[in-house]
């Protein structure tokens, strides 16, 4: 029994770029997506069906405890550079003491899911943040400082 083709997770991000792939022959599913999986075909194989889109905002609105920068996380523990962006965040939190709480979200958990729908990323006070290759601990302190200057916690 042989293979059909291959598929490839890739990203808008440099790490896993989509347009390297596309070189070598693979075809999007979903082309508007940040992440998409990637199909390069054997023997005519048809491409897998189009990937799902994940929405891009939450069912309900994030943030907005009084005087607290609220950091939701969204994310399902697959992903490695999710796992390191979501470190640097909480260690770049930790410069700022109470002034910043810190809510992590399971995508794979139904309840989750059901309460703010099919999300990922991060988001400051409700706005999306960081999602993908991570930013670097500096570029991170220095979104936080003035999201805290622009709530006037600082």
């Amino acid at each position: 029994m042989g293979s059909n083709g291959v598929i490839v997770a890739a990203t808008v991000w440099d790490h896993m770029p989509k347009d390297f792939f596309k070189k070598f022959g693979f075809v999007y599913t979903n082309d508007k997506a940040n992440i998409s999986l990637m199909a390069l075909k054997y023997r005519g194989e048809r491409a897998p069906a189009h990937e799902k889109e994940k929405d891009e905002r939450p069912k309900i609105k994030l943030g907005g405890k009084a005087g607290k920068l609220v950091i939701d996380m969204f994310d399902d523990g697959q992903c490695p550079t999710s796992y390191v962006t979501r470190q640097l965040v909480k260690e770049a939190t930790e410069h700022f003491g109470e002034k910043i709480v810190i809510m992590e979200h399971d995508t794979k958990d139904g309840a989750e899911v059901g309460k703010f729908g099919d999300v990922e990323g991060i988001f400051i006070d409700g706005e999306k943040a960081f999602f993908g290759y991570p930013e670097s601990l500096e570029g991170i302190s220095e979104i936080l400082r003035k999201k805290l200057e622009d709530r006037k916690l600082l």
